[in-house]
Parts: C-alpha cells; sequence; structure tokens
C-alpha cells in the first residue's frame, strides 16, 4: 500500500509542557485513522505540525523527520470559516477553492462535491452565514474535498451536529470518503464507525495499532495490565536479590569474609 505520509521522532513541546516525545506514524492509501487522548495532549499541534503550518521541536519541514509522497495533495480542515466566506453561496464559496484556471472544465465539481455531502440542489445557493453549524462543518469539509486531496486532516468535525447530520457525516467517512484521513475525535461511535486504524496519545507518547477505536482501547488496557504484571514481578525479583544481598552483607560481617561482603 503506497505510503503518503510518514514521521519518526517528533518531539513537541508548548511553553514547558511537553506534549509528545519520539513520536512516529505512517499513513497509506486507505487509512482511516482516528487520533484521540485527553485534552491538551497534542492531537490539534500534531494535525497541524502533519499539515505543515508548525513545526516540531528542533528541526524545520526540511529536517527529514517529516517525508511526505512526491506531489501529495494534503488538506485540513478549517475549525472556522473565513469572515469574507459568509456572504457567498455555497455553491461560490466551494467554487472558489478550484483553481481559477480549471473553474471552466471542472467547476461542475463544486455542485458534485456539495450533493455528496447532504446538500439538496436548491441548497446550493444559500448564503454559508445562513447555515446551522452541522452544516457549516459540512461546507468546510466540501471545501477541502473539491480539490480532490489525498489526504485530509479533520479536528473534531461532529461539534455542533445534529443527529441526522451526525449519521450522514458518519455515512460519508466509512463509505464514500475518496482519500485517507485522520480524524481528531471524542466521539466513540464516530471512531467506531469511521475507521479503521488507532493513534492514541497518552503520557508524551503515541500507541498505534491497526485497529478501531474502542478495540484499541481494549488492546491498550490488555497492554498496560500486561506491563503491571511484568513490573509486578520485577519487584519481587528486585526484593528477593536486596534479601539475598542483604543476607550476603550479615554473612560476610559476622564471618569476616570479604567475598560475602562484596
Amino acid at each position: 500500500m503506497s505510503v503518503l505520509l510518514s514521521c519518526r521522532n517528533l518531539t513537541h513541546t508548548a511553553g514547558t509542557k511537553s506534549l509528545f516525545r519520539d513520536l512516529s506514524l505512517s499513513v497509506s492509501r486507505g487509512d482511516k485513522i482516528g487520533l484521540n487522548g485527553h485534552n491538551g495532549c497534542g492531537k490539534s499541534t500534531l494535525l497541524k505540525i502533519l499539515a505543515g503550518s508548525a513545526h516540531p521541536d528542533g528541526i524545520t519541514a526540511d529536517d527529514g523527520e517529516i517525508s511526505r509522497r512526491q506531489g501529495l495533495r494534503l488538506a485540513m480542515v478549517e475549525q472556522f470559516l473565513p469572515a469574507a466566506e459568509h456572504e457567498l453561496s455555497l455553491h461560490d464559496s466551494v467554487l472558489a477553492r478550484i483553481p481559477q484556471v480549471e473553474r471552466d472544465t471542472e467547476g461542475y465539481r463544486a455542485a458534485l462535491t456539495l450533493s455528496s455531502l447532504g446538500f439538496s440542489e436548491d441548497q446550493h445557493g444559500l448564503q454559508a452565514r445562513d447555515l446551522s453549524g452541522g452544516q457549516l462543518n459540512r461546507l468546510m469539509l466540501a471545501r477541502v474535498l473539491v480539490s480532490e486531496p489525498d489526504l485530509v486532516l479533520l479536528d473534531e468535525p461532529s461539534t455542533h451536529m445534529d443527529l441526522a447530520t451526525l449519521a450522514m457525516h458518519e455515512r460519508y467517512l466509512a463509505q464514500e470518503i475518496p482519500c485517507a484521513f485522520i480524524l481528531v475525535s471524542h466521539d466513540r461511535a464516530l471512531l467506531d464507525g469511521v475507521t479503521n486504524k488507532t493513534l492514541i496519545l497518552r503520557d508524551e507518547r503515541a500507541y498505534a495499532f491497526d485497529l478501531p477505536y474502542s478495540a484499541a482501547r481494549s488492546a491498550l488496557t490488555e497492554m498496560d495490565i500486561a506491563a503491571t504484571a511484568a513490573r509486578a514481578d520485577e519487584e519481587k525479583k528486585i526484593e528477593k536479590l536486596q534479601a539475598s544481598a542483604k543476607r550476603l552483607a550479615i554473612w560476610g560481617k559476622v564471618y569476616d569474609n570479604e567475598k560475602f561482603a562484596r
């Protein structure tokens, strides 16, 4: 499977807080990756680094720590629609993301993209300022998809969506989106329904699983249980060694035996 983007040993600190250390990941065609972790762990920052709008500590985008396939079309969905776009119709807002030289021959993609995301033809003429929060999220996704990217980065796209809009959005991401994506979300049902891989940020590390979210969480819990058991076994061995060392030291003192003492 063709690798679109990879990074290795990324480290990033926000002020005095370390977000992640030695983080590595790889994204290939067909990957639908859920990115999860507690608030403030660095999920949004990681997306910005992958998009190139921020840089990890100590390197620039050209240092080789982040590798993008030649010609990779990568796009990050906006979290807020630019104020200048609020007066445009949905169609014109999406059309504006197609290069001017292509609009005469490729302009039809604007209408197709809007329709694929659940906007009726009658709604294409609505102004963006009249949309609900969920509709705005769909419009911002349409503005990215019309450029036919290879990889899309989405940061909490389900915010402000009602149940019907969320169901449509989940169906689109699960069945219709034509590219790989990385999705930041805390919505377990959404992540389980649309992803095939999971990246969990915790304790400044990234844990990667070729599993949807709930299965990945279970696998991480099993890793934690195994690590706890291994640590307990190590502690027992340490206690035995310490007891043996103490006993030998006593014998060395009582019997004046330098070997035992040492």
